[in-house]
């Protein structure tokens, strides 16, 4: 199968973003959610991959999705399997950051206590690597909250190549 540009927009328009401004608060803000029109199909595929329902979730989801977007114009035309994925992916990969601020690392740590999980393993991996420098909540919150991103952009990689073999068939 041929990639077209067609299949990149139908991949990229999965997840779509909202301004919601919610009950109390002065300020809206942009929320990710699965597109309407989309098959429940798609849906249940990422679920299968492992993803929660979770707005860190859907706008990692997101921006993976227009990340690989991105990266697959160069290949519009060209055979599906002729797509290097796997350089693809750590390109990607290494293009992630996590937030910078603590406000919003704090938040992400506190809108599910699963997440400091990945705090913890941080602090267990690299111990013995913490100098005076990156010994701080600041550095262990950024590097745990990079792990569960990478996990999630990890199943993003998966569905966009069932996503793009399924279109095949």
């Amino acid at each position: 199968m041929l990639l077209t540009k067609e299949i990149m927009d139908e991949l990229k328009g999965i997840f779509v973003a909202r301004s919601v401004q919610r009950v109390g608060e002065n300020e809206s803000h942009t929320e990710y959610f699965f597109n309407d029109s989309i098959d429940e199909g798609l849906k249940e595929k990422f679920r299968d991959l492992g993803m929660e329902v979770d707005d860190y979730h859907y706008s990692w989801l997101a921006f993976c999705l227009d990340d690989y977007a991105s990266k697959l114009k160069d290949y519009v035309g060209k055979s599906v399997e002729d797509i290097p994925f796997d350089e693809i992916n750590d390109s990607i990969l290494s293009d992630l950051e996590p937030d910078v601020y603590t406000h919003e690392l704090l938040q992400w740590l506190s809108s599910n206590l699963n997440r400091m999980g990945y705090v913890d393993e941080v602090l267990v991996d690299e111990f013995e690597y913490l100098t005076k420098e990156n010994r701080n909540l600041s550095y262990l919150l950024m590097v745990g909250q990079l792990r569960e991103m990478s996990e999630v952009y990890e199943i993003g990689f998966q569905f966009v190549q069932w996503f793009l073999e399924t279109r095949d068939n």
